[in-house]
């Protein structure tokens, strides 16, 4: 399942509008044939600045889990819940600082509904900055309960301004999610493999093709 969406009414109490907000979220199912390979969310945003000064970006995801459950490792820009419950497991492609908080007051962030008041809510953290145009990558792998927290490596590359992350598996398969500006042949190449749509999603294992998945285009093998 694919879905994009954009966000340019401002930020912050004044709504300073400093930059536009695209997001494309691409959901990759779980393979019945393979129940040990659960579903994953993959994650672009993309941030335009209108104007040419250095900004900080700080992307929050809201936990449904306990503070003493909750692992931030900057090593690896990733951030896992370890609860006896399902878990999930948040990564950047990119090296941002990551961090959890809970019940900020200045500024607010880290809080939810509760029936009388705000309640503190654990929130996963991850901050970058940077001029111009601004990428960021994340894979969101939901931990079924009684199994252990799947480590992909992950990865992405741009070309032409389309961005693709590569996310491999311990036992050989590869995926690659990819959003495209420019459609072209060389939009989401994967070895003889390529895809000619807006966003896409490729998994192989030794070059052979496992899955595919195109928004308004195909994947297409070279001979």
């Amino acid at each position: 399942d694919f879905a994009e969406g954009v966000y340019d009414e401002g930020f912050g109490t004044r709504k300073s509008r400093l930059a536009v907000h695209t997001r494309r979220l691409l959901f990759v199912k779980s393979n019945p044939e393979s129940p040990a390979r659960t579903g994953y969310w993959v994650i672009h945003d993309r941030l335009i600045p209108k104007d040419d000064k250095p900004h900080t970006y700080e992307t929050l995801f809201h936990l449904s889990a306990e503070m003493e459950d909750i692992t931030a490792s900057p090593s690896t820009s990733t951030v896992f819940t370890s609860s006896p419950e399902a878990n999930i497991r948040i990564q950047s492609a990119q090296s941002d600082d990551v961090g959890v908080l809970a019940g900020q007051k200045d500024p607010m962030r880290g809080w939810q509904r509760a029936r009388s008041a705000a309640a503190p809510l654990p929130v996963a953290s991850f901050t970058s900055s940077g001029v111009g145009r601004h990428d960021r990558v994340y894979l969101l792998m939901p931990i079924p309960p009684g199994t252990e927290s799947p480590a992909p490596t992950l990865t992405v590359t741009e070309s032409d301004g389309n961005l693709s992350a590569e996310i491999a598996f311990d036992d050989g398969e590869v995926h690659r999610v990819g959003f495209a500006d420019q459609v072209s042949a060389s939009t989401g190449r994967f070895g003889t493999m390529f895809s000619d749509g807006r966003a896409f999603w490729i998994a192989v294992r030794d070059n052979n093709l496992l899955g595919s998945f195109v928004v308004d285009g195909s994947v297409i093998r070279e001979e």
